[in-house]
């Protein structure tokens, strides 16, 4: 087991801030450099982040490449990549595709969807075909968390359980 701390790509990455992500962002960076965060963890015993993608705007594969060169600059691992939070729509598998890759191009092990988001679709074989597919192809496991999403002004936390989702 390894231990994780949640980090938005925003807060990496502050140029990729949006309305929400300005109001949305994670206390862990507040105003201290990016060095001294990561060093802090790390001193900590944090073995890598867990990286939030943000809500309501698009990450291009450039922004991965720049966040890849941010982070592999201080010596952080990612260890999991959580998908967009969504409250209406469905998570498609296009999007699940693409978390893949960058998941891939971040050598992160596990990528964490919504289970809200998901939504009936679980019960799909097809989507689940699907599912089992790329994580086999990607060698990345798919965690599904099943807790309520809690926002505040202050950051976003989330409260419930993970459950990794393997092929039998």
């Amino acid at each position: 087991m390894k231990t994780s701390a949640s980090l938005f790509l925003t807060d990496i990455l502050p140029g990729k801030r949006n309305l929400i992500s300005r109001f949305v962002k994670n206390k862990i960076i507040g105003k201290d450099s990016l060095k001294r965060v990561f060093r802090s963890l790390r001193e900590s015993g944090v073995e890598g982040i867990e990286l939030f993608l943000p809500p309501y705007a698009s990450v291009t594969y450039d922004d991965i490449e720049e966040l890849k060169k941010i982070l592999l600059g201080y010596g952080v691992q990612v260890l999991s990549v959580h998908q967009k939070l969504r409250l209406v729509t469905r998570t498609r598998i296009a999007e699940i595709t693409k978390l893949f890759h960058i998941a891939d191009m971040l050598g992160a092990q596990v990528i964490v969807l919504h289970m809200n988001s998901a939504g009936k679709q679980i019960f799909d074989k097809e989507y689940i075909t699907t599912l089992h597919s790329l994580q086999k192809k990607y060698d990345v496991t798919i965690g599904f968390e099943t807790g309520n999403v809690i926002l505040t002004v202050c950051g976003v936390s989330t409260v419930g359980t993970k459950m990794c989702f393997r092929p039998l």
